[in-house]
């Protein structure tokens, strides 16, 4: 059977849910959470809008594979707080 990219062809899953932080990437060099997705896997988890990162799991891991999860430390008054949570998009891609 010939190779697939051999006619420049791409497979793409439609049926998986979407890799998403429900956050601004950039919160992560932040440290600060900031573009909070309402209703996201993230705020649903307990993440706040201008919540310290404390320190967090590299998200190409959680990425790996659907069900990783991703936990994010977060400093809230005055207390560290765990969240962890699925970074997917309740929508499929």
């Amino acid at each position: 059977m010939p190779c697939v990219r051999q006619f420049g062809l791409k497979m793409i899953r439609n049926d998986t849910e979407g890799l998403g932080l429900g956050f601004s990437e950039g919160s992560l060099g932040w440290g600060v959470i900031t573009g909070l997705v309402p209703g996201s896997r993230a705020e649903q988890a307990g993440l706040r809008e201008g919540d310290e990162i404390a320190r967090s799991w590299t998200f190409s891991t959680a990425a790996d594979a659907v069900e990783n999860k991703m936990k994010v430390v977060v400093k809230r008054e005055g207390k560290e707080v765990d969240i962890v949570y699925r970074p997917r998009s309740q929508g499929k891609v």
